[in-house]
């Protein structure tokens, strides 16, 4: 499948994040943030084993989360520069629409919260425990 049909797909359906295998959609939210990856990373994770995971903003948590998901490909909108260095270096292929310095927070007006919690993350797997541990006591 082309980068337009992943982009495609996620304006259409006005998804946030949709999962496929093949030309099939297994999985989409249009909950904003890095909430519904990491519900699929952790509660289904059999679901994204080979799948292509497309994502409309991705930061540095939710290339860490694709990473460690067993996805074979992402595509996304728009990826910060920290999350396709995470992704080079571990060798995750990725088609992306716009590279930008940092994500913002939705206002506008600062960092994106989860990509400020996992800057000092080394691996993907550090920045999942990082995201495991504040999303702990949160429900979920």
């Amino acid at each position: 499948m082309s980068a337009s049909f992943y982009h495609a797909y996620l304006m259409e359906h006005e998804d946030t994040l949709a999962v496929f295998r093949g030309q099939t959609c297994i999985a989409e939210a249009k909950e904003k943030g890095v909430l519904p990856l990491y519900r699929l990373v952790t509660q289904q994770p059999a679901l994204l084993k080979g799948s292509i995971i497309a994502d409309k903003v991705t930061g540095r948590a939710a290339a860490a989360l694709t990473i460690v998901s067993g996805a074979s490909h992402l595509y996304t909108d728009l990826i910060s520069e920290t999350a396709l260095a995470l992704l080079h270096q571990a060798s995750f292929p990725v088609t992306y629409g716009m590279c930008v310095p940092r994500i913002l927070n939705r206002n506008q007006d600062g960092p994106c919260p989860m990509e400020h919690l996992v800057r000092d993350a080394q691996t993907p797997e550090e920045a999942v425990a990082i995201l495991t541990d504040f999303f702990k006591d949160k429900q979920i």
